[in-house]
């Protein structure tokens, strides 16, 4: 992958890794101090952007032009990963992270009702993103590293 494509495509892992970040902390603390709706636009941005980035990490993309971490940095091993995918399951997997995200928030399914707590959803994945999160920069820091004394 040509360096300033992989550079582009950092632009948005870190947009997305911002967002979420920004909006789990907004969605955790403050979130309630506004007015409807406007507590339940902070949960399901930060919700969207936790999509998004889960589904870098796995490497999910099925379409030629999706970002995917296995591309990002190749050769990237966590056991996080396999943990990860086991805990979002996925859109077939009815009750998983990933059917619950798709069916109630992404897409305009019979499934959506009024209201929906997604507390379990954020308890189940969090805590593997953030550490997970942390190891890619870390691999990333390594590698940009290893390119600059090529």
């Amino acid at each position: 992958m040509a360096n300033t494509k992989q550079q582009s495509l950092w632009v948005v892992y870190d947009y997305e890794e911002d967002m979420f970040r920004r909006t789990f902390l907004l969605a955790t603390t403050d979130c309630n101090k506004f007015p409807h709706p406007i507590p339940n636009a902070i949960v399901e941005s930060m919700l969207l952007h936790l999509r998004i980035l889960v589904e870098i990490l796995l490497s999910r993309g099925s379409r030629d032009d999706d970002i995917k971490l296995t591309e990002l940095l190749p050769g990237f091993k966590s056991p996080l990963v396999g943990q990860l995918k086991t805990t979002y399951g996925n859109s077939k997997q009815v009750g998983s992270p990933c059917w619950n995200l798709n069916k109630r928030l992404a897409h305009p399914t019979q499934v959506r009702s009024s209201s929906y707590t997604y507390d379990h959803l954020v308890q189940a994945l969090v805590p593997l993103v953030e550490p997970l999160l942390g190891e890619v920069a870390e691999a990333r820091q390594v590698s940009t590293l290893k390119k600059g004394e090529q």
